[in-house]
């Protein structure tokens, strides 16, 4: 009888540093994902904060051309109830798909605005050729 005690005493020391253990990696793992957030929330920040300049956001603005450029981050996407990863949930960390709308957008204004850019020169060079 007093060996199983002493093996259960020996079994539960063992389980609670390997609980002490998970809860110190979880910690860590949490530090981590709030680092990455709060750069991921930054980088959003100076985002909008350009894209508001060249007036592409919100939806009704002057260049946006009724296209959708906002971009805003869901810390309960990255962070469930309990302040744990949601394990698996398909929630959107981000609003808007950035690869599949708001690059090409970009790249399609980009050159909608070189071509402007050409045929005003070209005006401008025709008109100075005509003097």
């Amino acid at each position: 009888m007093g060996r199983e005690r002493q093996r259960l005493k020996e079994g539960m020391c063992a389980a609670s540093e390997q609980k002490a253990k998970a809860q110190k990696r979880r910690w860590e793992a949490e530090l981590c994902l709030n680092k990455a957030l709060e750069a991921l929330e930054d980088s959003t920040r100076e985002y909008t904060s350009k894209a508001q300049a060249m007036q592409l956001v919100p939806v009704g603005a002057k260049n946006a051309n009724e296209q959708n450029y906002e971009i805003i981050v869901d810390r309960t996407a990255a962070v469930g109830q309990e302040g744990g990863a949601t394990g698996g949930k398909s929630t959107k960390l981000i609003n808007n798909d950035i690869h599949g709308l708001i690059i090409p957008a970009h790249k399609q204004m980009k050159k909608a605005v070189a071509k402007r850019m050409y045929d005003a020169r070209q005006k401008l060079l025709d008109l100075m050729d005509a003097e």
